[in-house]
Parts: C-alpha cells; structure tokens; sequence
C-alpha cells in the first residue's frame, strides 16, 4: 500500500500536524517513530507533507533529514510546501532536492497561501524550478466559504499543467472541483493531471460528491488516483475502511488506488 497524503503528528497535541519541533534530532527520531507506524500500517511508501513553507529554509529540518537518511530509512518520501512569494525559495528547492533524493513534491495551497490569478507566474517560477529536477507539484483542492471566490484552484492545476512537464497533484481530488477537473482532463488526454483520494469522502460522505468521485475515476481511469489518508487530521484505518468500501460498492479495482497507481506513477519519476 502507498499511502500519497499524510503529514507528521504533533506528539502533544494527537490529531493535529507537527507545526513546531526543538532539535534536529527531535524531527529525526518523530521520522523514526513514523517508518515505525507506517510498517504496522502495512505501507510501502508513505508521502509526508510538510505544510509550513518556512520549513523548507530551516537548516534544523535539512539536518534531521541527512541524520534520518543516514540511518538508511527509503519509507517515506517528502513534499514541501513552498512560498511563491519568497524570491529565494527556487533557490532553496534546487539545493535541497540535488542533497535529498527522497524530496519528491512541492505543494501551494491557494486558500491558506491566497494565491490569486495575479500571482500565477510567481507560483509558476517555482513551479518551474521543481520539474526540472523531476518532481512533481501538489496543488491543495480543499477551500472554505471565505475565499471561495477569491481564490481558484483548480484553474491554478489547470495553469501549471499547460506549463510544466511533470506531474500535477489535485490534493482531495477537488472536492467538489473533481468534475470540472474532469472535463479539463478529457478535453486534454495528454494532461499530467493526477489526485490523490484523502479528505473527500470523508467530508462529503452521504452527498452527490461520492458518486462524482466514482464517475469521474471511471472516466478518467484508475491510473490517475491515488489513495490518500490525510493522517493525523483523519484516522488511517478509518479512512482506508471507507475507502475501500467506497471502492468495492462502486466496483473499482482497490490494489490499483492503494498501490498500483502510484507505485507507476513514482518508478516515473525514477525513485
């Protein structure tokens, strides 16, 4: 099993991601303790996200990251959330990526990082920077009431598709944007649009939603998802319970959303 959207629990406050850590060495063991959990889980590889864009500059991650490596752990392969406004983030990217075979992903969230239509090139310098050392790009699908009009993410995904040469990661499978992605991605059959499945159905368990999400994996096939649990903030054995009852009702093939998928999807990306 490969399990594409995960974060690292906050050891004081379960249920909630690690926003904050002391030491190196403390970052280094809770990877640790987390290649622990995820081998009782029964998972291959684990995709943790790190959501704090100021973790991408700080020397503490860098140095628990060589520390964890060095103790030969090839479990979990990481993403960054990255801010589109800091000059210095491609630069930062580069370095990190050429040291860290396993910094797979980067990811823009367009509510909690406000990225409007105006700041596309920015997100897409960046963006830039990531494919051409072969990784792939998370754009986050969740939103709130607040900024639902303000912000576009899938017109975001859309953007970098039509931009970039590696692949796009609609987190959540949009919500309730997994149509429209659709239609984007059947009018383009060559799109490198691909999802991962945490969050949505969970949220929108009993609605139109799950049945969206059912047709459009049929549409598209089921080689453009991946499962995704969105541990801590949702229960790992919960959301593979309803997740695979989700798939067996709707009749879609269960070892190619929770393996086959993005074990293609990663030997493409040479890990």
């Amino acid at each position: 099993m490969i399990d594409f959207h995960q974060h690292l629990e906050d050891p004081h406050q379960p249920g909630q991601e690690l926003i904050h850590f002391e030491t190196s060495d403390q970052l280094c063991d809770l990877l640790i303790q987390h290649e622990q959990f995820i081998k009782l889980l029964g998972c291959e590889k684990v995709n943790v996200i790190f959501n704090q864009p100021r973790f991408l500059f700080e020397k503490s991650v860098e140095d628990a990251l060589d520390k964890y490596f060095a103790k030969g752990e090839k479990r979990i392969f990481f993403t960054f959330s990255v801010d589109h406004n800091n000059v210095f983030s491609s630069q930062r990217l580069k370095y990190l990526r050429k040291k860290c075979d396993l910094l797979l992903g980067i990811k823009f969230h367009s509510v909690l990082q406000n990225i409007t239509d105006d700041q596309f090139p920015h997100v897409l310098q960046i963006a830039e920077a990531a494919s051409q050392h072969n990784m792939f790009v998370i754009v986050d699908g969740s939103y709130g009431a607040k900024s639902i009009h303000e912000v576009d993410h899938l017109k975001l995904a859309d953007f970098l598709c039509q931009n970039i040469a590696t692949p796009v990661v609609f987190a959540h499978s949009g919500c309730l944007k997994v149509k429209e992605a659709m239609l984007i991605s059947l009018e383009r059959p060559n799109m490198n649009l691909y999802f991962d499945t945490s969050f949505i159905l969970s949220f929108w368990r009993g609605s139109s939603v799950e049945q969206d999400l059912a047709f459009v994996i049929k549409k598209l096939g089921v080689e453009k998802f991946f499962f995704g649990s969105d541990y801590p903030y949702l229960d790992f054995r919960t959301e593979f319970d309803l997740q695979s009852n989700f798939l067996e009702k709707n009749q879609i093939p269960q070892d190619a959303i929770f393996r086959t998928s993005a074990e293609n999807f990663l030997s493409a990306l040479s890990m």
